[in-house]
C-alpha cells in the first residue's frame, strides 16, 4: 500500500510559486525564510514560520487569498451575540458558504470556560465550512 504524500518540501528559485500540490501543505525555504502554503477549494495561502535569511534565493511575498466576500456585518454581529449570550464558556460556530451567501452553523458542542469541543467533528457543517469561529468569553464584551 502506497501512502499519499500529505507534505511537500521545495525550494522557491523565483517568487512565482507553482500550484500548490502537497494535499495537506507545502514548505518552502525562501531567501527571507520558511514558509507554509497551502490551499483547498476557494482558500489559499502562504505565510512565513521562520524568518531568517538565505542567500542567493528569492523572497516571497505573503499572502491570504479568499475567493468569496467577506462576512457581513450583521452575521459578525449575531456571532458576537451568542457569543455573550453563552456566558462564562467558550462557544464554537462554524461558516459556510452556500447559495451564494455566508451560512452560521453553532454545532452541539461541549463546552467550560477554558475549552470548547464539538460533539460530531464529521458533520456535514464541520466538513463544508471555510471558517471556524471560536469565542472566550474574556475577548467578548
Amino acid at each position: 500500500m502506497t501512502i499519499p504524500t500529505l507534505i511537500n518540501y521545495q525550494f522557491a528559485t523565483n517568487t512565482d510559486l507553482p500550484p500548490i500540490t502537497g494535499k495537506m501543505m507545502e514548505y518552502w525555504v525562501a531567501g527571507n525564510g520558511v514558509f507554509i502554503c497551502a490551499a483547498r477549494q476557494g482558500l489559499s495561502t502562504c505565510f512565513p514560520i521562520n524568518q531568517c535569511s538565505i542567500r542567493g534565493l528569492p523572497h516571497l511575498i505573503p499572502y491570504f487569498h479568499l475567493q468569496y466576500p467577506l462576512v457581513s456585518a450583521s452575521l459578525t454581529l449575531q456571532i458576537l451575540q451568542l457569543a455573550r449570550n453563552a456566558g462564562h464558556q467558550e462557544i464554537l460556530f462554524y461558516l459556510c458558504f452556500t447559495d451564494g451567501k455566508w451560512h452560521l452553523h453553532t454545532p452541539e458542542q461541549i463546552a467550560t470556560s477554558t475549552s470548547v469541543t464539538p460533539v460530531e467533528a464529521t458533520s456535514l457543517s464541520y466538513q463544508t465550512a471555510m471558517i471556524e469561529v471560536r469565542e472566550q468569553r474574556d475577548f467578548v464584551r
